[in-house]
């Protein structure tokens, strides 16, 4: 893989930062779309405050999950609370932060915010997958060694992966054939219309059912474990949890109608 796309003196522009930089503008890109054609008294400045809004939370969120489930390596000082060269951030934190905004948001504006999170939907996905490119390219989330023909070799030291020179499971692109394939799903359920709400809750359930099984596949020790399961295990059970009670709490003569109110 390559963590650095080039170098000039002593400064180096990272393939991660650049895709990650690149799923900001799409997943912002499809949020506006979405939200444009669910929200059309939304205004299109109002769409990017709220998109900024949401960046800066997401990445507070993804911080600070990162700093709780790592709390001890900060203590000793062998991680700097600044740095973020030795990894930094974990999604569901950014998730959480990001939803945190979102809804404020919209209850701000008085959007429904059933229309709101099927617009924010495909965005989230698809912006993750190409995220998590820039994890396959930095090494960062790696898997476990691998003795499949698809297994990932690393060997540049510059990057987080480790065992070098050692097949290891591609977990970055398992959760990326995923991720696109949860993001055009919920395209198409928005353009169904119906339950705007249900869209999300299929991503989230979807994610939630990929990451638990995907975190078996992980090699990076930077995740927090308690009883046998990692940090990511934890969230992705209660989510489906969730998830499933929501879906048998829904009241069955629902009028999806009222989700279209702005």
């Amino acid at each position: 893989m390559h963590p650095i796309l080039f170098t000039w003196g002593d400064g180096a522009l990272y393939t991660y930062t650049t895709l990650f930089s690149i799923a900001i503008l799409v997943g912002g890109w499809l949020w506006v779309r979405e939200a444009k054609r669910l929200l059309p008294l939304a205004s299109t400045d109002n769409l990017i405050n709220a998109l900024i809004a949401i960046f800066f939370s997401g990445f507070f969120g993804a911080r600070l999950l990162f700093i709780l489930t790592n709390l001890k390596h900060y203590e000793s000082g062998l991680f700097s609370y600044t740095n973020l060269s030795s990894g930094g951030i974990v999604f569901y934190g950014g998730m959480i932060g990001g939803l945190t905004a979102l809804l404020t948001w919209c209850y701000k504006h008085d959007f429904s915010y059933r229309a709101v999170l099927g617009a924010a939907t495909p965005g989230l996905a698809i912006g993750h997958a190409i995220g998590r490119l820039g994890c396959l390219a930095h090494g960062c989330c790696h898997g476990v060694v691998c003795d499949l023909p698809w297994g990932v070799v690393y060997r540049d030291p510059h990057g987080l992966a480790r065992p070098l020179d050692v097949p290891l499971h591609p977990t970055q692109l398992y959760e990326v054939v995923g991720l696109v394939a949860i993001g055009f799903w919920a395209l198409g359920q928005n353009r169904k219309g119906g339950t705007r709400a249900k869209t999300f809750r299929n991503y989230v359930l979807s994610y939630g059912i990929l990451r638990f099984f995907v975190e078996f596949f992980r090699g990076d020790s930077l995740r927090g474990a308690l009883w046998g399961l990692s940090t990511s295990q934890w969230v992705s059970l209660t989510m489906i949890i969730c998830c499933l009670f929501l879906d048998f709490a829904r009241p069955k003569d629902h009028n999806s109608a009222h989700e279209n109110r702005t």
